[in-house]
């Protein structure tokens, strides 16, 4: 029985290019600590898709058309079956059979943050892992639909976000 939250990271093989991997899933697990998630058991699958892969998930499961930064599944939820990720693991593909159940799910659109970060005083890099934390939050039973509720998350964001910049680089993993 595992008692934290795995993170395991896939990327569709698409530009841009990910790099620094350990240190990106060194930021996504110190993030996971931060929002509280390490507790949980099981999987949490963080999918980088592209603009159109995100885009068809977007409207397939929320009815809504176009692209959008993150989207969050969780199958902790009761009479949830845990999924499995229609994404590959460039670097761990032998051993998916191997991992606990899937728990959550976070899509983040590298494009996205390469087309908005800038727009906002972020590294592309940076607004990535920023809208994984949002993913997570969500995940920490934050929302963000009614003002005083993203309020709070937007609090939380900067928190965490403050807390990783001291401890990490932020800028380096899109090879843009």
């Amino acid at each position: 029985t595992l008692y934290a939250m795995i993170i395991r990271l896939a990327k569709e093989r698409r530009p841009p290019a990910l790099q620094q991997r350990r240190r990106l899933l060194a930021v996504l697990a110190e993030a996971q600590r931060l929002v509280g998630l390490d507790r949980f058991p099981g999987l949490l699958q963080i999918n980088l898709v592209g603009a159109e892969t995100i885009a068809a998930i977007n409207e397939a499961s929320l009815g809504h058309c176009g692209t959008t930064d993150v989207l969050t599944y969780d199958w902790r939820e009761p009479n949830q079956p845990a999924q499995t990720a229609n994404c590959h693991d460039d670097d761990d593909k032998d051993n998916v059979d191997d991992d606990p159940p899937i728990a959550a799910e976070i899509y983040v659109c590298p494009d996205i943050a390469c087309a908005v970060g800038p727009t906002y005083g972020n590294h592309p890099s940076q607004e990535m892992v920023l809208y994984a934390v949002h993913g997570m939050l969500h995940l920490a039973d934050y929302d963000d639909l009614e003002p005083k509720a993203q309020q709070r998350m937007r609090a939380a964001e900067d928190k965490v976000m403050t807390a990783l910049q001291k401890k990490f680089i932020l800028t380096d993993f899109l090879k843009l």
